[in-house]
């Protein structure tokens, strides 16, 4: 017991020696460390532990400075030693640094500018100082429609206030309504604006500060407006806005506001963004809506809860309070009765899927897809660093060799190769960032957000590329320094046991990884393009070419057979028609009913009204019945046409001449017609069933049908009629396979990103494949030389140095063919209709992968075996 314990009191304390040698160089360490344990046990054996345990903390205190001062100063003089070599080494091989930092550059700026896009994505909604505690009213129909979700964003008007009233976990509530293509006039100055109804809470709720006007009495005058910055200039220039009257015509009524505040502009990542906001009880006197029915869901909810109140459990207490406030309830049936509940305000943007939006959301899958492939991308970056680096490395051996016989370290070795990467990445950082300022423009357009790459003024930015960079470089480098630093002197000297170097394996692995994940996204590029054929050359069940939409408003609704009277009298126009909605894009349902239906026999119908022109305009085709027609003037009374969709859900074989409900259990005519099933909505969805009903009076859209020639002049002339009739609201229009092809835009947008992006991880590929092969070349320069003397053609000599690199080209196709597979398999379930996955999508990713490598290989192979056998013979 006696020698453990004076054996602990002779050894030095352990943190003081952890602190030792970690300061002291490799050469000195364990000099010194003697010394001290000599001293260190003279001093416990003469005044006891205690004393040499002080008498070494001492000796620390007083050599700490000047080690740590020498520790400084070597690792700045090392470090910059490591930077010329690896400048030294850089410039020796210029070719292969060149290859090195493209790929690196590629894929960063191809990872800046893509996690710009998502950090923006995530930023939504976030800026409010009360973000966390606000949150959006909406509600759920448990009864299932045909649409892929039955959550809705809109809520009753009474929502608002009787929240508000009911629980004291509510600091305040409000309504927000949106009214598009209001006409907005100062002066002689008339405008097409989107103007926005709220209570006065929505200045108290959201962070849109003030910057004229007094926050405690903003929207409390029914005749008030608040502007935003922009648009107060747009009005008035630079006039000041105050006090200044604006004319907001809703339907056939003006009516005139005050200006009494002006906010600072909305960010443009908010869910919605206000620039004309009027208070919300006026809408009851302009447009006459009854605030106090909870029938009606049009209006958006907003509540601002209190600190620390569980939105949960306010979920959990609505249902009774909806029980209180709404008449009725208790009649239904639990499990139809509609269920509403609190949504984050800060998930909206990205996780709502709701119906009836107040603005186009985005969609955390998008946004998902965008960072997996910007991860691939970086990531084949760095395997192209990888298996270049650990190529060219074995150039360096005998370096690495006298290295260590001279004394250096393998940790030496391993920071100087680091180093090497850490360098060629800041280099590639610096390129990328150039890259990614002269692309950002045109990728701002595409993915349409006000992106903004400033590394000056963007606190966060610089930090999170210098992160990059180090992540990047030390991923990148890892491998080849540990790789280098493994070599043995002897062996290396001795030139003996070079082939147990040459990392042929992990190459071969990487080659694999990095074509299989390039034809990965060919194949995905393919699909998503041949599905976008698929949609364009379908037939949809309806025409779409050279038909014009207008958007009546005004005094053009009231005069409207005068205005269809004067456009058709000009030859070019072939068809006019009115309609409540296109054919692509019916919004509208409701219960189907008709006189003898029992409860069990309910489903739910989609509907709008048109005249009697729709269907020949729009080409809709009847498999029983008749169309609409003015020879029968019963149909002026009610008349319906159905689909087969519709007719198949009824049950009837023959449905004409049957009574059909248009609202409720009000008769509102028969059914004269069945048309053939057209697709109402986008491809993702099944065709349901539907009904049209007869009302010439409905003039929401008017298509009009227009001969191929001379287009410009018949907008014209369009456009002529439409400013005699209606001289206020400026004329507009679209060509509906413009609208048709609106529908589609999310997947135009993904079969862009990936043939960019598949464009780029090939070009990464096909460089580090270029580099390898000038290396395999390089290596076996005297063996090309000697072929050549025995007689072996150019052409063969590529043919037999190909073969190597080919082999794993075809086994990266046989990993990729099926993950490509079931990746768009997937993808493709988003559609009722689809294409189907054929093999010559696949085979034609492969030989496109086949092609692309061997002519990168063949390129670089061409001039080695192309060289004069003599001078190939005696290369060194």
């Amino acid at each position: 017991m006696t020698f453990h314990r004076d054996c602990s009191h002779r050894t030095l304390p352990k943190l003081g020696t952890r602190l030792l040698h970690w300061l002291l160089p490799d050469g000195e360490r364990a000099e010194i460390t003697g010394d001290f344990e000599e001293r260190f046990q003279t001093k416990v054996q003469e005044r006891g532990a205690a004393a040499g345990r002080i008498w070494f903390g001492f000796q620390l205190l007083r050599l700490i400075p000047y080690l740590v001062k020498d520790h400084v100063l070597w690792s700045c003089i090392m470090f910059r030693n490591n930077l010329i070599i690896a400048w030294r080494n850089i410039k020796k091989s210029k070719a292969h640094s060149a290859l090195n930092v493209l790929g690196l550059a590629v894929g960063m700026a191809v990872f800046i500018l893509i996690m710009l896009f998502v950090r923006y994505e995530l930023s939504y909604d976030r800026y409010h100082a009360n973000a966390k505690n606000i949150y959006r009213v909406v509600q759920e129909d448990p009864r299932g429609y045909f649409l892929g979700s039955n959550v809705y964003a809109v809520t009753p008007a009474p929502m608002a206030p009787a929240l508000a009233k009911d629980f004291p976990e509510v600091m305040a509530a409000t309504r927000i309504y949106a009214t598009s293509n209001i006409l907005v006039s100062v002066g002689d100055k008339n405008f097409f604006e989107r103007v926005f109804w709220a209570d006065p809470q929505t200045f108290e709720i959201f962070s849109f500060p003030l910057i004229r006007g007094n926050p405690a009495t903003v929207l409390k005058d029914p005749f008030s407006v608040v502007l935003s910055e922009r648009e107060a200039r747009r009005l008035f220039g630079e006039t000041n806005p105050m006090n200044q009257t604006i004319s907001c015509r809703f339907r056939n009524n003006t009516f005139d506001f005050r200006v009494e505040g002006v906010f600072h502009d909305i960010p443009s990542n908010s869910h919605f963004v206000m620039d004309i906001v009027v208070p919300f009880e006026t809408m009851a006197i302009n447009v006459r809506r009854d605030f106090t029915r909870w029938q009606n869901n049009s209006y958006y909810t907003y509540v601002l809860l209190k600190e620390g109140t569980e939105a949960r459990a306010l979920d959990l207490k609505i249902p009774a309070f909806l029980d209180k406030n709404m008449a009725n309830r208790s009649n239904i049936p639990i499990g139809q009765r509609l269920r509403y509940f609190l949504q984050p305000l800060t998930r909206i943007h990205l996780h709502s899927r709701a119906n009836d939006e107040i603005s186009p959301t985005g969609d955390a899958r998008f946004v998902l897809l965008f960072a997996s492939i910007a991860v691939l991308v970086l990531t084949i970056a760095c395997v192209n660093y990888i298996n270049l680096a650990a190529a060219r490395s074995l150039k360096r051996i005998k370096e690495v060799g006298l290295r260590k016989v001279v004394g250096a370290a393998r940790g030496q070795i391993f920071r100087q190769f680091l180093g090497d990467a850490m360098v060629l990445t800041y280099i590639a950082l610096f390129l990328a960032g150039g890259i990614v300022c002269a692309v950002l423009p045109a990728f701002r357009t595409f993915v349409e957000r006000d992106i903004v790459f400033n590394p000056f003024h963007d606190h966060a930015l610089i930090p999170g590329l210098l992160l990059l960079s180090v992540a990047v470089g030390a991923v990148a480098g890892s491998y080849p320094a540990f790789f280098v630093s493994a070599f043995r002197p002897v062996s290396v000297l001795k030139n003996a046991g070079a082939s147990r170097f040459t990392g042929r394996r992990l190459r071969n692995t990487l080659i694999v990884f990095q074509f299989a994940a390039s034809i990965t996204l060919i194949i995905s590029t393919i699909s998503v393009r041949s599905q976008l054929r698929y949609i364009q050359n379908r037939d949809m069940g309806y025409e779409r070419d050279r038909i014009v939409v207008l958007f009546p408003r005004g005094s053009i609704r009231p005069d409207l057979d005068a205005f269809k009277t004067e456009l058709i009298l000009n030859p070019a126009v072939l068809k006019i028609s009115t309609s409540s909605s296109l054919p692509n894009n019916v919004d509208e349902s409701t219960r189907a009913n008709w006189p003898g239906r029992l409860e069990s026999d309910q489903f739910e119908i989609y509907c709008f009204e048109a005249d009697y022109d729709f269907l020949d305009l729009y080409g809709l085709k009847l498999v029983q019945g008749r169309n609409f027609s003015r020879d029968y003037p019963s149909d002026a009374g009610g008349a319906f046409l159905i689909n087969e969709s519709a007719r198949k859900a009824l049950g009837w074989d023959n449905p004409i001449g049957r009574d059909f409900n248009r609202w409720g259990n009000k008769a509102a005519g028969k059914i004269v017609g069945v048309i053939k099933d057209f697709h109402m909505h986008s491809l993702h969805l099944p065709i349901m069933p539907l009904y049209i009903f007869l009302n010439p009076d409905n003039t929401f859209y008017v298509s009009v049908k227009i001969r191929g020639e001379n287009i410009p002049q018949t907008l014209a002339f369009l456009q002529k009629t439409w400013e005699r009739f209606e001289p206020e609201y400026p004329f507009q229009y679209s060509f509906f396979d413009e609208i048709f092809d609106q529908a589609y835009r999310a997947e135009q947008r993904l079969g862009k990103v990936f043939s960019a992006f598949a464009g780029l991880a090939v070009l990464i590929a096909c460089l580090g494949l270029l580099g390898l092969a000038s290396f395999t070349a390089e290596q076996k320069t005297k063996e090309i030389g000697i072929r050549k003397v025995l007689g072996a053609s150019t052409s063969g000599i590529i043919a037999l140095f190909s073969r190597e690199f080919m082999k794993w080209i075809a086994l990266a196709n046989v990993i990729a063919w099926p993950i490509g597979y079931f990746a768009m398999r997937s993808w493709l379930r988003n559609f009722a209709y689809r294409t189907s996955l054929t093999v010559p999508m696949f085979l034609g990713a492969g030989l496109a992968a086949f092609i692309i490598a061997a002519a990168v290989i063949s390129l670089q192979t061409c001039r080695a075996a192309s060289a004069n056998p003599a001078d190939s013979i005696r290369y060194e």
